[in-house]
């Protein structure tokens, strides 16, 4: 027996709930990952940055270090906007 097309149509409508049921899972999963990322690395980033600043002040007379820590900083700076537009996710 054939279905007819209105049962087609219940078919086809109940896979496409079921379809973005599992899309809305799936971008929850990576917005918990996200967070769970960005919760973890943040502590470290803010270690990292404080240390820079340190050897910043006690190596402040050699202009290669301080090139080095400059690029380092501007990297972590990154790292942190990074992370905050993970947190908002």
């Amino acid at each position: 027996m054939l279905p007819f097309p209105a049962d087609t149509q219940v078919a086809e409508s109940e896979y496409e709930a079921c379809a973005r049921r599992r899309h809305v899972e799936k971008l929850d999963a990576v917005a918990r990952l996200a967070g769970g990322l960005a919760t973890e690395l943040s502590p470290l980033i803010r270690v990292a940055g404080t240390t820079v600043q340190s050897l910043q002040r006690t190596h402040g007379s050699d202009g290669v270090l301080q090139e080095q820590f400059e690029e380092l900083r501007e990297v972590l700076q990154r790292s942190a906007a990074l992370l905050r537009h993970l947190e908002s996710v």
